[in-house]
């Protein structure tokens, strides 16, 4: 990776300038360290930094479901920044991912799903609702669990968790999840009503849910569509499921998004 070979050569001048001062092996180390600290920090950021500006032209792009171009932009910032920033090229990847999951088109999102996967709920949530799909609910509950480490305060993690487990007739392990999250994220109104459904057996409603539920069951919106009379297929990116663009990027020292509560 290119900020980290810059760093260290940064830190290797910085010793060969303060060894001949002090004439120790020692005394060079320190300010080796900060430097190549400090170069990778700065450079990450502002690598990063470009990364986000240049990202922003993906919203109006899948907003109009122009979704070569998306993939394309994808691609090229990819190319650019991938070997500069740390990590950014498998958070990109997922973001391709994510748009080819709310095509439907699940097998070609997988393989960038499981590039980006470390440490990102969004890419281990699609992950489990594909082994879902498959009828593999035994391998889809680990990605449950490493999408709430990644991001504990996220509800939408264990909304999909819960009725996931809901719809492979797991209702313990509905409530367990509901209950994870809620412990989370005492407030959240919508854990609190799905809670309420699961406990008492109620049907769940999918329209019910928060519709970000869509970017990952975007078939539930197309079913509802064809009830409607309106066409829809998986391949056209459903009217309602215009997947967002990933954030944070990885910015050192970096604000997290807002979450669902």
């Amino acid at each position: 990776m290119r900020t980290i070979v810059l760093s260290v050569l940064l830190a290797l001048l910085t010793a060969a300038a303060v060894y001949p001062i002090f004439w120790t092996w020692y005394a060079p180390i320190p300010p080796a360290v900060l430097v190549a600290g400090l170069s990778f920090y700065l450079l990450t950021r502002w690598r990063a930094g470009l990364v986000q500006r240049e990202m922003q032209a993906l919203v109006p792009l899948m907003q109009s479901r122009q979704v070569d171009k998306a993939e394309a932009l994808i691609d090229e910032v990819r190319r650019k920044h991938g070997p500069w920033v740390l990590l950014v090229k498998q958070q990109l990847g997922v973001q391709k991912a994510m748009i080819r999951y709310a095509q439907g088109k699940f097998d070609e999102a997988e393989p960038l799903l499981r590039e980006g996967q470390w440490n990102n709920w969004q890419a281990h949530v699609a992950l489990a609702a594909i082994h879902h799909r498959r009828g593999e609910p035994d391998k889809a509950w680990p990605h449950f669990e490493k999408a709430a480490k990644a991001s504990s305060k996220e509800a939408l993690v264990y909304v999909v968790w819960a009725v996931v487990a809901t719809r492979n007739k797991d209702r313990d392990r509905a409530l367990k999840a509901v209950n994870q999250g809620l412990a989370k994220i005492p407030g959240s109104k919508v854990l609190s009503d799905l809670q309420s459904r699961i406990a008492n057996k109620k049907k769940i409603d999918v329209r019910q849910l928060p519709q970000t539920w869509y970017h990952f069951f975007p078939e539930d919106l197309a079913k509802q569509m064809l009830v409607r009379g309106r066409k829809g297929g998986p391949q056209a990116l459903p009217e309602g499921v215009v997947p967002k663009v990933q954030q944070p990027f990885p910015v050192p020292g970096g604000k997290r998004g807002k979450r669902q509560r």
